[in-house]
């Protein structure tokens, strides 16, 4: 029989503290999983802080969907707002410190009632795609001390990360020691060689006009993506467009797989025995011997000829289109004596930063200013760890590599050090080293 004093079970259900405790922590962070918060609350009523029945992970699962149902902010206006407190107007008379953050955002051609100018944020379509850059001068004046020193090297990479709700470029540059020091962070709804155009101009342009000076790296390193060649041919002619040679062997590797084991292996030695030429002489006069073997081949071994012939006219030499000449091909500057020596030859050191910066940024259920204020943060963190201030003491003083000297650059210390432990270094007949044979 029922006892009539015995209240009913009670659907389980969060507590009014509950609700604001996970209500708090999705405003610090609006992609947490709900598994993560609901440690959070199992670990506070472990403790004594919450009270009430046991708590299910599926009721947390209900009240986060819910709330970022009800406070997600996917709209324009609040990048718009992101912008422009913060975007580059050309304007000789603005105040803004080396750490301060620097977009590169459009702007409206007309300014508003105030006299300011307004920011153009695309909608993410193909024809208003949504670009937006930010960076600082601190970072840009890292960069030009690299480029300005006749002693260092400028490698320039460019990639992008995809595990995000918007494509990301990180543009930076290596030092000999393989660390990476981004320049700008770059987002995009696209991947066309027009955006990877307009954020290049734009930094061009921001040095031109900051800095009066011209962003000129000596070589630039991409994979094989013709939007990133077109863009750095089209920005930089100046600079020598290096292939990474990972993405090398890794196209290698997925195009043979139905080759036999031998053939395979006689395909990387081939490529192997190119890549370590020390010369132009030494590559030309091997290339030739290892393609004339390959097309002995040719008659007895058809899939061997047909997969050969494509690893050929992506990385090795093509015809011309137009003159009907064998040339080389867009993507064949791997070979390592293209590279400046001490240098990765792969993307290596912006994939190592692509695995820090996606443990704040690797998220698809990122809003478009949640992405923007996450990377962000990962150039504040970046900044903090490896700029610092220092106060100009003398003369001599060679590692403040801003005009104020606020700035240290890493490399500039490397350079100093590898200057002052080898002076058998061969030099240019004015004292400086020499520490690269340009090709």
């Amino acid at each position: 029989m029922e006892n009539p004093a015995v209240d009913s079970p009670r659907n389980a259900s969060l507590a009014v503290e509950m609700k604001q405790y996970l209500e708090a922590k999705l405003s610090e962070d609006s992609t947490l999983f709900p598994y993560i918060l609901f440690s959070f609350v199992c670990e506070k009523s472990k403790d004594g802080v919450f009270w009430g029945p046991p708590l299910t992970q599926e009721l947390v699962q209900i009240y986060v969907k819910r709330c970022r149902t009800k406070h997600r902010d996917d709209t324009v206006k609040s990048v718009i707002d992101f912008c422009r407190a913060n975007f580059y107007n050309g304007q000789s008379s603005e105040t803004r410190s080396s750490t301060d953050l620097l977009i590169f955002c459009d702007i409206e051609e007309d300014v508003d009632n105030n006299g300011h100018y307004s920011t153009s944020i695309g909608d993410g379509s193909d024809n208003q795609p949504l670009r937006v850059g930010l960076t600082s001068y601190g970072l840009l004046e890292v960069y030009l001390a690299v480029q300005c020193d006749p002693r260092a090297t400028t490698v320039l990479h460019v990639d992008n990360t995809v595990n995000t709700s918007y494509l990301v470029f990180i543009l930076g540059i290596s030092d000999p020691s393989g660390i990476y020091f981004p320049m700008v962070y770059y987002c995009s709804s696209q991947r066309r060689t027009q955006d990877i155009v307009w954020c290049l101009a734009f930094i061009k342009r921001v040095l031109r006009e900051r800095f009066a000076a011209t962003f000129s790296p000596n070589f630039v390193m991409t994979d094989a993506d013709d939007a990133q060649y077109n863009a750095s041919v089209d920005q930089l002619p100046t600079s020598c467009i290096l292939m990474c040679w990972f993405h090398v062997s890794q196209n290698i590797k997925d195009k043979t797989q139905s080759l036999p084991t031998i053939t395979r292996k006689m395909i990387f030695r081939d490529f192997n025995t190119l890549g370590f030429c020390t010369s132009m002489r030494e590559y030309r006069t091997k290339k030739d011997s290892i393609l004339s073997c390959w097309s002995s081949y040719y008659n007895d071994f058809p899939r061997f000829k047909k997969i050969a012939k494509q690893l050929i006219t992506q990385w090795i030499q093509c015809i011309n289109p137009v003159t009907r000449h064998l040339e080389d091909s867009r993507f064949s500057k791997w070979q390592f004596f293209h590279s400046p020596p001490g240098y990765a030859v792969t993307n290596s050191p912006l994939e190592q930063y692509h695995k820090i910066l996606k443990i704040i940024t690797n998220t698809v259920r990122a809003t478009p200013i949640e992405l923007l204020q996450r990377l962000d943060r990962c150039r504040v963190a970046f900044e903090s760890r490896n700029l610092r201030s220092q106060v100009v003491g003398n003369d001599d003083s060679e590692s403040c590599v801003s005009s104020c000297g606020e700035v240290v650059l890493r490399n500039r210390k490397i350079a100093r050090v590898l200057l002052h432990t080898a002076p058998e270094l061969p030099t240019n007949g004015g004292g400086t080293p020499i520490f690269r044979e340009v090709t």
